[in-house]
C-alpha cells in the first residue's frame, strides 16, 4: 500500500483534499485527511508529485484544459477550449488585500496529483491553501482555506476576476415585460389598397399581422421575452416605413416610440428582440436605421442598426439556438447585437442589449427608419432588473473559441459584485479572522454552451462544500470502470502502467460537435499543432486505448479522421472547422487492430472501405514511379525528426527537388494492406482480401529487393529517381520487422544485430532514431530517442522472436529494451516523477519538448508481451508471452471480444502471490479458469 502524507491546515475551516479518496474524513478542528483504502491503485496514490511539475494540471474537462498553470493564486496561465486557444489566459485570478495592499505569496509549495493541484503559500501573516481542478463538465474549481497565522486580527478583501475574456456582471434578474400595444405611431394591418399582398409577402404575416411566433412567453438564454397577444385583429409587432415610392411598406410610419416601465432606483438592462426581412436592394449611402434610447433626465443615446452586409454576410448564422459573436456598436460597450434563432421563425432575429450609464434610467425607446429598403420589426422587449438582495452575483464572458460560442461564468461563494482597487470588474468577499482562525470558500469558472445552465452550475458548485469530493469520486470512477488492472514484481513497470492510463485520460476530450461526436485523444495538450487529431499519433493511440472497456474511445479517434477524409482518400490532421497536414502513419492497420480487440462488426463494415481508400490514395500520391515504395514530400512528413538521409540528396540536373523512398512508409503500407485483408476476410469479402494480400506481397517484395542491402545487412531508403540506396543507418531500417514484412531467414534477421551494437543503436538510452556511427559521421547532432520509435522497435524484435527462425538476439534483449523504454517514462529516471516527453537524448536520457506526450504505446506492449495476449481477427485467444524474468504479474479485467480476461503469472516457488490463483501461468475468462500451465507457455484457445 502507498500512503500519502497528511496535511493539516491550522485552525477551523472547510476541508481540503489531499488526493483521490474512497472516503473523505472531516477531522475535528476543520482538519481533513484523504484516506485511501489499503492496496489502493488509484492514480493519485501512485503518481503524486511534489513540486510544480512543469506547470501541468492533470484533470481535463470535456472541452476545457490547461496548457500551462502557474503557481499563483487562482488559475493563472494559458488554457485551451477544444484546442489550443490563443488569448485564453488567466481566467480566474484570486487576489487578497489587507490594509497595506495586495498580499503576495512569500513562501509557496505545490503538490501535483492526477486529479487536482494543491498550492500552499504564506504572506503577510496568512497561510493560504488552495486546491485547483477541472471537472468533467468544464469547470475550473478552486477551494481556498485562508488562515490567520499572525497574533493580530486580520481584515481581508478577496477579489475574483479574470483577464482571459471580457467579463461583465450578471445577476439572477427579474424580467419586466414591455407592452408594445401602447407604442406611439403604430399603423394598423393589413394595409388597405395597392400593395397589400406585397406587404404581407415582405413581412411574412397573416392578415392579423402576427409573425410565425407563438404568443405568450418565449424564453431565450435567461432573457424572458413577453410577446404581446392583445387578441384577434391586433398587432404583434412594431414596423417602420420602407424606402422608396415603390415600396409597399411606405404606408407604415417612419418611426415608432415605445414607453418603458419605471424600474428606478435599480438600473435595468434593456433587451430588444428585432427582425428585418432580407432587403430587395439598398441605395448607396444614407443613414442606417437606428434605435434612440431616451433617459428620464431628457438625454438620449443612439444605437445604429448593424449594416445588412454585417448581419447577413460577414457574420455566420448557425442553425443551433445560440448567440453569435457580439457586434460592436460604438457606445462604449453599453450596447451589444447578437444573432438569435427563435422557434418557428425562419429568418434570424437579432437581440439588442443595452445597459445605461450609471445614474441614468431608461424612459422610452424610439425606432427610426433609415435609408434603404429594410423594414425593421420589433418583436418583443424586456427590462432585466437585478434583485435588491443581489444573490450570488457572477461575471459573465461570451467569447467565441474556434467558431464555437461559449459562455464563461465566474462565481464565488458568498461574493458580491465589486471592482478591484485597480478598477477591474470583480467579485468581492470580506473576511475577518481572529488569530488562528480559518475561513473557507469556493470559486468557479464554468464554461458551457447554454448561459442559464452554465450560470446555475457555476453558482451551485461554488457554494458546494462537497465539490471536491464529488470530483474525486467521478475522476476515480473513470479508471475503475474502464481501465484494466495490472500488478507485477517490477514496481517501475507497474507505476508506468498507471501513468500511461493517466496520460490517456489527460489527453482525452469530448468535443461533442458533428465531426467529433465521440471522445478523441490528442498527442499533447501543449501547442496548436498537437491539440488536434493527428495522423501519425492516431495509430499509436488506437493501439493503447483499444484496451479500455469502452469501444467509443478507439472508435471516436478513427471516426474523427474518417469524417473529414479528403475526397481523394487521404487522411488529414483535423481540428474543429479545419483539416490539413499529414504525416506518415499506419492508421488502417491500427484501426483493424482495434477491431481485433473489441470485435464490433458494424464498426468494421463502416471503416474498412474508407481505410482501404486511404491506402490506395497514399500510394497514388506518394508513389510517383509506381514501384510501391512511397516517397514523402519531405523529412517532416516522416514524424521521425532529423533524418540525415534527406541531407544526402542533391537536386537533379534540371534543378528538380529529389524525393526519397522511405522504408517506414513502405512498411506502413505493407502492414495496412495485410491488416485490411484480414478485415475483409472477417466480413466474407474474400476477393477483396485476396487483392489486398497480393498488394501486400508486392510491397514486401519491392522492399526486400530494393531496400535490403546485403553488404550492410540493413534496410535503406532509396533515391526515387534511380533507386540508389542512401546508406544511412536510421531506425526506420528496422521497421520492416515491425510490420511483419521480413521472412524468417538468417540473412535478414542479421539486421537486428545492429540493435544491440553499442557502435550503432545500443546507446545508454536505446534506441536512437539515427545510429551512433551515422551521428558521428555528421558531427552536427546528438542521437535522439522518440517514444514512438522505441515502441516500434520493441514490436519489431517481438515479431522476430515469435517467428520460427531464431534471431541473433534473444528475449533478454527484448526485456532490456522494454526496461529502457520504461525508464523514459520517469524524468531523470526518478520513479517519483512520472512524465513522458516528445524526444530524449540517447546518451543522457534528458527529455525535451512538451510534457505528457501521448504519441506512442506502452500498456499495449505490456498486455501483449508480458501478459502474452495476441489479438486475432478470428476472435480466438492466443497466448504467447515474451517477457520473462518477472516473479509475478497479473492483468485483471482486460476486455477482449466482449469478455473480460484475467491473466496471471506466479513463479512456482512455493509462495503464492495471488490467493485465488495457483502458481504458474493462468487465464480466466469472465471469472472462469480456462487455461493453466506451470510455465509461461504458448497456447491457442477457442
Amino acid at each position: 500500500p502507498r500512503r500519502a502524507g497528511r496535511r493539516v491546515p491550522r485552525g477551523a475551516g472547510a476541508p481540503l483534499v489531499g488526493g483521490l479518496a474512497a472516503a473523505l474524513v472531516l477531522l475535528a478542528g476543520g482538519e481533513l485527511a484523504a484516506q485511501r483504502p489499503a492496496g489502493s491503485s488509484g492514480p493519485d496514490s501512485i503518481l503524486r508529485w511534489e513540486g510544480e511539475r512543469h506547470g501541468t494540471l492533470g484533470p481535463t474537462g470535456r472541452r476545457l484544459f490547461a496548457d500551462r498553470i502557474e503557481a499563483e493564486p487562482g488559475f493563472r496561465g494559458s488554457f485551451g477550449y477544444c484546442h489550443a486557444t490563443e488569448g485564453f489566459r488567466d481566467p480566474l485570478i484570486l487576489e487578497l488585500y489587507d490594509a497595506r495592499g495586495t498580499i503576495r505569496p512569500r513562501e509557496r509549495s505545490t503538490t501535483w496529483y492526477p486529479s487536482h493541484l494543491e498550492l500552499a503559500w504564506k504572506g503577510a501573516g496568512l497561510a493560504v491553501r488552495e486546491v485547483k481542478l477541472i471537472t468533467a463538465d468544464d469547470m475550473l474549481v478552486e477551494r481556498v482555506v485562508v488562515t490567520n497565522a499572525s497574533e493580530e486580527p486580520a481584515d481581508l478583501a478577496a477579489y475574483l476576476f479574470g483577464r482571459g475574456t471580457p467579463l461583465r456582471e450578471r445577476f439572477r434578474s427579474e424580467q419586466l415585460s414591455v407592452d408594445l400595444s401602447g407604442a406611439a405611431n403604430l399603423a394598423p394591418l393589413p394595409v388597405e389598397g395597392d400593395g397589400e399582398g406585397e406587404l404581407e409577402r415582405l413581412l411574412g404575416a397573416a392578415r392579423t399581422g402576427r409573425r410565425a411566433l407563438a404568443p405568450g412567453t418565449c424564453t431565450y438564454d435567461a432573457i424572458a421575452y413577453v410577446i404581446p397577444d392583445p387578441g384577434e385583429g391586433a398587432f404583434a409587432f412594431v414596423a417602420l416605413e420602407g424606402g422608396g415610392e415603390g415600396d409597399p411598406a411606405r404606408r407604415l410610419p417612419r418611426e415608432a416610440e415605445v414607453p418603458l416601465p419605471d424600474a428606478r432606483p435599480r438600473v435595468a438592462e434593456l433587451h430588444l428582440l428585432v427582425m428585418a426581412p432580407a432587403p430587395q436592394g439598398s441605395p448607396e449611402g444614407g443613414s442606417p436605421a437606428s434605435f434612440e434610447l431616451l433617459f428620464d433626465d431628457g438625454t438620449s443615446e443612439r444605437v445604429e442598426w448593424p449594416s445588412i452586409a454585417v448581419r447577413l454576410g460577414e457574420q455566420p448564422v448557425r442553425p443551433e439556438i445560440a448567440p453569435g459573436e457580439p457586434l460592436s456598436t460604438g457606445t462604449e460597450g453599453r450596447a451589444r447585437w447578437r444573432f438569435l434563432r427563435l422557434p418557428g421563425v425562419g429568418e434570424p432575429a437579432m437581440q439588442l442589449s443595452y445597459r445605461p450609464p450609471p445614474g441614468r434610467f431608461l424612459d422610452r425607446v424610439r425606432m427610426e427608419k433609415g435609408a434603404g429598403w429594410q423594414v425593421p420589426l420589433l418583436l418583443a422587449a424586456t427590462l432585466e432588473v437585478p434583485p435588491e438582495t443581489g444573490r450570488l452575483p457572477v461575471l459573465l464572458g461570451e467569447p467565441n473559441f474556434h467558431g464555437l460560442p461559449v459562455h464563461l461564468v465566474l462565481a464565488g461563494e458568498e461574493f458580491t459584485s465589486s471592482r478591484t482597487p485597480g478598477g477591474e470588474r470583480a467579485l468581492l468577499r470580506r473576511i475577518h479572522l481572529e488569530p488562528g482562525e480559518s475561513e473557507t470558500f469556493g470559486a468557479v469558472l464554468a464554461a458551457g454552451r447554454r448561459r442559464l445552465q452554465t450560470l446555475i452550475r457555476a453558482q451551485e458548485r461554488a457554494a458546494s462544500a462537497t465539490a471536491l469530493e464529488e470530483h474525486l469520486r467521478e475522476y476515480g470512477s473513470w479508471f475503475e470502470q474502464r481501465v484494466p488492472r495490472f500488478t507485477c514484481s517490477d514496481p517501475l513497470m507497474e507505476r508506468a502502467w498507471h501513468y500511461r492510463w493517466f496520460l490517456a485520460r489527460h489527453c482525452m476530450l469530448q468535443l461533442d460537435v458533428p465531426s467529433f461526436s465521440l471522445p478523441v485523444f490528442y498527442e499533447s495538450l501543449h501547442g496548436r499543432s498537437r491539440t488536434a487529431v493527428t495522423t501519425d499519433s492516431t495509430a499509436w493511440i488506437l493501439s493503447e486505448v483499444r484496451w479500455l472497456r469502452d469501444v467509443s474511445f478507439s472508435q471516436g479517434q478513427i471516426r474523427a479522421l474518417l469524417m473529414q477524409q479528403y475526397p481523394d482518400g487521404l487522411l488529414p490532421c483535423v481540428r474543429i472547422g479545419e483539416r490539413g497536414g499529414s504525416r506518415s502513419h499506419w492508421t488502417p492497420a491500427a484501426a483493424v487492430g482495434a477491431f481485433e480487440v473489441h470485435g464490433s462488426m458494424q464498426y468494421l463494415k463502416e471503416v474498412l472501405p474508407l481505410l482501404r481508400r486511404n491506402l490506395e490514395a497514399t500510394l497514388e500520391h506518394l508513389d510517383a514511379d509506381g514501384d510501391l515504395l512511397p516517397a514523402p514530400p519531405g523529412s517532416e512528413h516522416t514524424g521521425l525528426g532529423w533524418m540525415p538521409s534527406f541531407e544526402r540528396l542533391v537536386p537533379g540536373p534540371d534543378g528538380s527537388e529529389p524525393r526519397l523512398e522511405r522504408v517506414e512508409l513502405a512498411s506502413y503500407a505493407f502492414a495496412s494492406a495485410r491488416a485490411l485483408a484480414r478485415g475483409c476476410r472477417v466480413l466474407g469479402e474474400e476477393e477483396a482480401a485476396a487483392e489486398l494480400d497480393r498488394l501486400a506481397d508486392r510491397i514486401g517484395a519491392a522492399v526486400l529487393e530494393k531496400m535490403w542491402d546485403p553488404r550492410s545487412s540493413f534496410f535503406f531508403p532509396l533515391r526515387e529517381s534511380d533507386d540508389e540506396p542512401i546508406r544511412c543507418r536510421e531506425v526506420s531500417g528496422l521497421y520492416p520487422f515491425f510490420a511483419g514484412l521480413v521472412p524468417e531467414e538468417p540473412r535478414f534477421l542479421k539486421a537486428l544485430e545492429s540493435l544491440v551494437d553499442p557502435a550503432e543503436f545500443w546507446t545508454p538510452y536505446p534506441v536512437p532514431t539515427v545510429s551512433r556511427s551515422e551521428v558521428a559521421a555528421t558531427g552536427t547532432r546528438r542521437p535522439t530517442v522518440l517514444p514512438s520509435a522505441e515502441a516500434a522497435v520493441i514490436e519489431a524484435l517481438a515479431r522476430a522472436l515469435r517467428g520460427g527462425a531464431r534471431p541473433p538476439i534473444d528475449a533478454v534483449a527484448l526485456r532490456a529494451l522494454l526496461d529502457a523504454y520504461t525508464r523514459l517514462h520517469f524524468e531523470g529516471g526518478d520513479p517519483s516523477r512520472p512524465l513522458l516527453r516528445e524526444v530524449y537524448d540517447a546518451e543522457t536520457g534528458l527529455g525535451s519538448g512538451p510534457p505528457d506526450c501521448f504519441q506512442s504505446a506502452y500498456n499495449d506492449l505490456l498486455i501483449r508481451l508480458v501478459g502474452g495476449l495476441v489479438p486475432r481477427a478470428d476472435g480466438r485467444i492466443e497466448l504467447h508471452p515474451l517477457i520473462h524474468g518477472l516473479e509475478h504479474f497479473r492483468f485483471q479485467g482486460v476486455p477482449y471480444r466482449g469478455r473480460l480476461l484475467d491473466i496471471a503469472w506466479d513463479c512456482p516457488d512455493g509462495e503464492r502471490i495471488h490467493e485465488d490463483t495457483p502458481e504458474g501461468y493462468t487465464l480466466r475468462v469472465d471469472g472462469e479458469r480456462v487455461f493453466h500451465a506451470p510455465d509461461l507457455a504458448r497456447a491457442m484457445l477457442h
